[in-house]
């Protein structure tokens, strides 16, 4: 992004640079780089609106809430915080017509859409709490539009543009059983089409999982992060239990939903064996997908704090992953210093296919010790097969994707990454 940035200030040098999002908000040191004009902390809806207005009469843009200006001196000016929007549904509908213009977007069948905004959860690894903590004065932090808002969007673009899944991938939904009633009525009588969606262990219960049964729900996110008990509370943050877990799972397979999970290997101080817990549970709870990535220690997390206090993470380390490191062009690898690094990529190739055809769960312990193989990378390809069944994505469609999506060694990361 800061090369793209760099590339159009080189073309356009009078134009204004603007950061917004999760990155600039969280990491705001962002603003000190030669390319980047303007950053928006938090919420952007007002505050890009108000700066659009206030250039285009030629107006003084550096005193607008929730922007950090650079001016033609240099100076920095941080403007404080504007209360959070408290009603979601006073905005307008989403304008999709940026991206729609490219037919292999528009045309793409699977959708994505959010219901509100905000995290009830206070993960160690997440930016949500250091966001919250912005907004501590300015508003509830966890938002929902109401069920006929969210419904609208759905039904905006099934009456417009191909759709024949969509995927709600808030944070987590459906935190409010009432809401959900609400929503599977709207939903099945408006849109009627299959979704997917992202939920936290401890929000599952016989009431929510039911009214998304109702709805068209077919597949269910969690995110167990490590199958190590311990681990998952004193590094990662998070409240829930195995038995937590092996519930929440119970409930949504009862209801014959897929159960797909968010799973972390190489986080600070794990060990192959807690590595193994991991690929165990999801076996144990019939994960039919689980997604699997290494633990990424974003700046200013308790996550990335505890990998300094460990001594598996140098303090620069982090600035490197903002200026130096880019994830993708250096290929899936643990961040945090383990000695473990080759087998823990191994296991990375190897822990989707093992829950999928568990024979090969007692030869891991062994495969994993092999030397690095570029072959066990072709078992996250097989593994598409799997992705496209649970999120009904054709083949014709993800290759069409797949063909436009980043650049040529990014692709294969990118398309089964689209949740």
């Amino acid at each position: 992004m800061l090369r793209t940035a760099a590339e159009l200030k080189k073309r356009f040098p009078q134009k204004k640079i603007v950061l917004g999002g999760t990155h600039p908000s969280f990491y705001t040191d962002i603003i000190e780089n030669e390319s980047v004009d303007i950053i928006c902390i938090g919420e952007a809806d007002d505050a890009i609106l108000e700066l659009c207005d206030t250039m285009e009469r030629g107006g003084d843009i550096s005193h607008i809430r929730n922007l950090w200006v650079k001016t033609d001196s240099g100076e920095i000016v941080r403007n404080p915080l504007r209360p959070l929007i408290a009603n979601l549904d006073s905005l307008p509908l989403p304008d999709r017509e940026l991206y729609y213009k490219y037919h292999f977007i528009r045309d793409f069948s699977w959708k994505k859409f959010m219901s509100g905004r905000g995290c009830i959860n206070n993960c160690a690894y997440c930016y949500n709490p250091a966001i919250r903590e912005k907004y501590a004065d300015k508003g509830t932090y966890v938002r929902m539009k109401s069920p006929k808002r969210a419904v609208d969007e759905v039904q905006y673009i099934k009456d417009r543009y191909p759709l024949r899944a969509a995927h709600f991938c808030d944070d987590i939904f459906a935190t409010n059983p009432a809401w959900m009633e609400a929503f599977a009525e709207e939903y099945i009588r408006r849109v009627a089409i299959p979704f997917t969606c992202n939920m936290c262990v401890e929000l599952v219960n016989e009431r929510t999982i039911r009214a998304l049964k109702k709805a068209g729900c077919r597949a269910i996110a969690i995110g167990i992060e490590t199958g190590d008990e311990t681990m998952r509370q004193k590094i990662m943050g998070k409240r829930c239990t195995d038995n937590d877990i092996r519930g929440a799972a119970r409930i949504i397979k009862s209801h014959k939903i897929r159960l797909v999970t968010f799973n972390m290997l190489a986080s600070p101080g794990e060990t192959l064996e807690q590595a193994m817990k991991t690929l165990i549970l999801n076996r144990e709870i019939g994960a039919d997908y689980a997604h699997v990535s290494f633990g990424v220690p974003i700046p200013n997390t308790r996550y990335a704090q505890m990998g300094v206090e460990m001594g598996v993470l140098r303090k620069q380390n982090i600035d490197e992953l903002l200026s130096e490191f880019d994830l993708q062009r250096s290929g899936p690898r643990p961040i945090f210093y383990t000695p473990y690094e080759s087998k823990f990529i191994n296991m990375n190739h190897l822990f989707r296919l093992a829950i999928s055809v568990p024979v090969i769960i007692p030869l891991l312990p062994y495969l994993i010790h092999l030397p690095p193989n570029p072959l066990f990378g072709i078992f996250n390809l097989l593994m598409l097969y799997f992705f496209k069944q649970i999120y009904s994505i054709s083949w014709l469609e993800g290759f069409r994707y797949f063909l436009h999506v980043g650049f040529p060694d990014r692709r294969t990361t990118n398309f089964p990454s689209l949740i």
